[in-house]
């Protein structure tokens, strides 16, 4: 059994790495005591990332689908409101959910999920389908 202190001081400490990963502005360590309902410390925080950081042999730069789908979003030509890119968005985020889709190569789940938006779209053109394809 986990304690709600213990499960609040993981999340906390794994939220302020990717946070600082992903973030220009990371979260800060006193607003995740303020969110954490002060139920970690500032002390807490830091030895937990460093336990977290030493546990994962601070192997930081994983790949996963939705960082190679924000990758190539740019050369697809996906435009900020597009119901494609929101599609991708949401199969990817379905497909991280599932336990299944870890064992596929993140670019082929990427790709497939482009194809996949596509091909939801109403303006979905089998030329346009193909090119963007080929810059896959």
């Amino acid at each position: 059994n986990i304690r709600k202190n213990q499960f609040q001081l993981c999340a906390s400490v794994c939220i302020l790495l990717a946070s600082k990963m992903t973030e220009v502005s990371p979260i800060t360590i006193p607003q995740l005591i303020i969110y954490a309902d002060h139920s970690v410390t500032h002390q807490q925080l830091v030895e937990g990332e460093v336990m977290v950081l030493t546990a994962i042999n601070w192997e930081l730069s994983t790949i996963t689908p939705i960082t190679v789908y924000k990758a190539i979003q740019h050369t697809l030509s996906l435009e900020q409101d597009s119901k494609q890119r929101c599609s991708g968005s949401t199969i990817l985020h379905h497909c991280s959910s599932n336990y299944q889709y870890s064992y596929l190569i993140p670019s082929i789940t990427a790709a497939a999920a482009i194809i996949a938006a596509q091909q939801l779209s109403k303006d979905c053109q089998k030329e346009k389908l193909l090119e963007n394809i080929s810059k896959v």
